[in-house]
């Protein structure tokens, strides 16, 4: 072995080299893993906007029943996709009012 190379490095050396960017993605120096600030609260927004999306989607759906391009009849699959916002309407007074009211903006009457 000549000066110019460099020692042979042991298993643990290569264990630190390899570990070393893993370990301090804390930013604050200290060795741990990175946890992303908010990620939960992303998921938690993504799940509110994606329930908005279907109760509101409920309007689109009756249109296009009550124009008949859509089957809702009770073997339907738009009867087993809403059947839970259904239930609530029918358990809930205000929330069936409410979704009445909506769903008869979208049918023409």
């Amino acid at each position: 072995m000549t000066s110019d190379e460099p020692p042979s490095a042991t298993p643990a050396d290569r264990f630190d080299d390899v570990a070393a960017p893993i370990t301090m993605l804390r930013g604050d120096g200290k060795p741990g893993w990175h946890r992303s600030e908010g990620g939960g609260a992303a998921v938690v927004v993504l799940l509110i906007v994606l329930l908005i999306l279907y109760v509101l989607s409920i309007g689109p759906f009756a249109a296009l029943s009550s124009r008949g391009y859509i089957n809702a009849d009770e073997n339907s699959w738009i009867v087993y996709v809403y059947f839970p916002l259904l239930w609530v309407a029918n358990q809930v007074g205000f929330v069936g009012t409410a979704l009445k009211w909506y769903i008869f903006l979208w049918i023409d009457t």
